[in-house]
């Protein structure tokens, strides 16, 4: 993606689609006005609850109807720049139609439905982990917006780090806004909110907000906060339990950031088995029928998990593929479907049937389960071909070693980091991670053989495994061997192709070549992969500095200024912002 066509899609699709095509029916409440929503919270029976962010604090009012009663206005008691009204006595299972007021105009006009009654069948979506992808965001937003659910649940990972205001627009609302101004979406935490004050201010959820429930139609669902404080016993496990055993729905859902099982990059994590023994037995004892994680960004639906001697077996299922650029995962025995694929679940319930659909990014259902509790034969043959919990070999001592070898590795202890993941490809030579970390290790260590020899390892236990093709794009470096280095920059495009890192790789090696323009071009494509990453239009507008083209270099600068969003500014944005000064006209 060149600069022009990415100043285009910052000016013309972020600004207008985030901020002003879905607010207001007039440019001045558009653009000034509404930072953030409508959006649409805590469908209840007889109340909905909208929110909107302004820029100034004021008195939020609603002006709401349905197709049989006058239009009535509920307006808040104080100023607020973050506005919350609950609509209430509404009719059950009914259409509304909405707008904001403001002393300026009106918005345009938004519709939703209550809550439906017990009986009565209704559709949910789920999808999480969309962090730093927003255009993927907002096309599976979109589409399931066409699919009018009754309402949204997220898994967790709204944002890149919770506590940076601006990503909230740029990364979560503005990408959302269509399907959120008319459909209530359900969140959970993720580790990246880092239990920030926005998630809060920003979302009106049942209970205490950090975990909770609700009923709608027969469905129980309960969301809980995996982030390390769950670990711990407290309020919330015993919180769990008393909610569990008080249900009494027809089906259980359970959703939580932190997978107890996936086939993906945590996989060999010790939290991630603490969690499997703690959650699960509790999730099979009180009836839970499917459980929603994310965290690893991948798509995966695990076999029905059981007990020897229980009747009850769950399925959980990993939908972290709502945006954000996808990791390696591998096939288990425990594993029923599996991609790297962008999209999200849709589950319709109707009475004792559930159908559940994985859909992906271009709109196609990709994974289907039926399940009919009133079908004896149906279950029968759902429950045999369940995974045995007390049957899973948990491999606790590699997950140790090779957390051990990764922290050192980061810690640039790299000959103890070596030490330590051979332990652990001793005792589990499929451990991926392990040979990676040897790689890694091995290189920057200066054993550059040993390096190279670790990565092909690595490559021939998991060829989906990206790290072993950067070290080996950079040993070949080292050797002088520019097409062997290219090889394997390509072979990192299509191991990864929902990540620019091949790319940014591949421009490594042609300036490391000397070739400055063709660096340019293999970073342009990796703006084509992610157009939100502002490191790539620093390095590319840097690029264009050395070559003596000084439009172009702004247009990067700007772009670059545009999609940061860190807590912090670094030396990037200083240069950005000390060029665009000295060159603009």
């Amino acid at each position: 993606m060149n600069n022009s066509i990415a100043r285009i899609l910052r000016n013309s699709l972020w600004i207008g689609l985030f901020v002003a095509g879905t607010v207001s029916c007039t440019r001045e409440i558009e653009s000034e006005a509404f930072l953030n929503g409508p959006y649409l919270q805590n469908v209840q029976q007889n109340s909905m609850t909208i929110m909107w962010e302004t820029s100034e604090p004021g008195i939020g009012k609603v002006e709401y109807w349905n197709s049989t009663t006058e239009k009535q206005v509920v307006e808040e008691s104080d100023p607020s720049t973050i506005h919350e009204i609950v609509l209430s006595d509404l009719a059950t299972e009914t259409e509304y139609w909405y707008r904001i007021l403001t002393d300026e105009g009106a918005s345009r006009r938004y519709r939703f439905q209550t809550a439906v009654r017990e009986e009565t069948p209704f559709a949910f979506a789920v999808y999480g982990d969309n962090r730093n992808g927003p255009l993927n965001h907002k096309r599976i937003t979109d589409i399931i917006a066409s699919k009018e659910p009754n309402f949204v649940i997220h898994g967790g990972d709204l944002v890149n780090r919770g506590r940076v205001y601006v990503q909230w627009n740029k990364l979560f609302f503005g990408p959302a806004a269509s399907m959120m101004s008319q459909i209530p979406l359900f969140p959970v935490l993720g580790n990246h909110e880092d239990h920030s004050e926005h998630y809060y201010n920003y979302f009106s959820l049942p209970g205490n907000e950090q975990w909770y429930s609700f009923d709608f139609g027969n469905t129980h669902f309960v969301f809980l906060d995996s982030d390390d404080d769950f670990l711990e016993e407290g309020d919330q496990m015993e919180w769990l339990i008393e909610d569990l055993e008080k249900n009494t729905a027809e089906w259980t859902i359970a959703i939580f950031h932190h997978p107890p099982f996936t086939s993906g990059g945590n996989y060999y994590r010790p939290d991630r088995i603490y969690r499997k023994n703690l959650l699960h037995p509790i999730m099979e004892k009180y009836g839970v029928d499917i459980v929603f994680n994310g965290h690893d960004h991948h798509y995966e639906r695990i076999k029905p998990v059981k007990t020897r001697k229980g009747d009850q077996a769950v399925t959980y299922v990993v939908a972290g593929n709502g945006g954000i650029p996808m990791r390696f995962s591998r096939t288990l025995e425990w594993t029923a479907s599996i991609g790297r694929i962008f999209g999200f679940v849709q589950v319709s319930v109707n009475g004792s049937k559930l159908t559940y659909q994985a859909i992906n990014i271009d709109d196609e259902v990709f994974d289907e389960l039926t399940l009919d509790k009133s079908d004896p034969e149906m279950m029968a043959e759902y429950y045999a071909g369940a995974i045995i919990f007390e049957d899973i070999v948990d491999k606790l001592d590699v997950s140790r070693l090779e957390r051990e070898a990764d922290n050192l590795m980061d810690d640039g202890m790299y000959v103890e980091a070596i030490a330590i993941a051979r332990k652990a490809v001793a005792l589990d030579p499929s451990c991926v991670e392990a040979w990676a970390i040897m790689a890694i290790s091995s290189f920057e260590a200066g054993e550059y053989e040993e390096a190279k020899a670790a990565a092909e390892r690595a490559i021939s236990v998991l060829p989906a495994h990206p790290d072993a093709y950067e070290v080996l794009a950079e040993y070949y470096v080292q050797k002088g061997d520019f097409p062997a280095a290219l090889e394997y920059c390509e072979q990192l495009v299509q191991v990864e192709p929902d990540k620019p890192g091949g790319y940014e790789e591949m421009a490594d090696v042609w300036l490391a070549k000397g070739d400055t323009m063709q660096a340019i071009g293999a970073l342009e494509s990796a703006l084509e992969v992610l157009p939100s990453e502002s490191d790539i239009y620093f390095e590319i507008a840097g690029l264009y500095e050395r070559t003596g083209s000084p439009g172009k270099a702004f247009d990067a600068y700007q772009n670059g200024l545009y999609w940061f969003t860190e807590e912090f500014e670094n030396d990037d944005v200083e240069t950005a912002r000390k060029y665009i000064a000295e060159h603009q006209k």
